[in-house]
């Protein structure tokens, strides 16, 4: 997690927003519930459409952070039926919820969740670790402009 994700997360109460956690919480749900794994990835494929048949294995395989992660890419505030501003909460949530729903329907993967903030709008990654990896952005978080947190789980 880099300073400016830090300095946005250190003072937030996590008990105050209880409808912004369950919300959250089913966002998490719905995005995991409808992925799957091609190739010995983990996709996100929410209307069923990707199949091994359809895809150029070699592609998958090559580089199969950055197609996970393109993949597995949404925006939370994309699913709220209301103006929410309480991105930092949103982080917070995101990462908790995403990791007990993947490692509750995947307990043998490790994976890395990479959350961004640009805009007030959180984006979230996240994708299979393989091989023992490290920061695959960089090894020094600090240098992005905008709040980043990587987490290896």
């Amino acid at each position: 997690m880099n300073n400016k994700m830090k300095s946005l997360l250190y003072n937030i109460n996590i008990n105050q927003p209880n409808k912004i956690s369950k919300n959250v919480e089913k966002i998490c749900n719905e995005i995991v519930s409808k992925t799957k794994i091609i190739f010995n990835c983990v996709v996100h494929d929410p209307n069923d459409e990707l199949k091994e048949k359809n895809l150029n294995k070699n592609y998958v395989i090559n580089d199969t952070v950055r197609y996970e992660s393109n993949c597995n890419e949404f925006r939370p505030i994309d699913y709220f039926d209301y103006h929410c501003e309480f991105t930092a909460h949103i982080v917070h949530y995101t990462l908790y919820h995403l990791k007990i729903k993947l490692k509750d329907k995947y307990p043998n993967r490790k994976f890395c969740i990479i959350i961004s903030i640009s805009d007030k709008i959180s984006t979230v990654h996240f994708h299979t670790c393989i091989n023992n990896e490290d920061l695959w952005i960089s090894n020094n978080l600090d240098n992005f402009e905008d709040p980043v947190l990587y987490e290896i789980f």
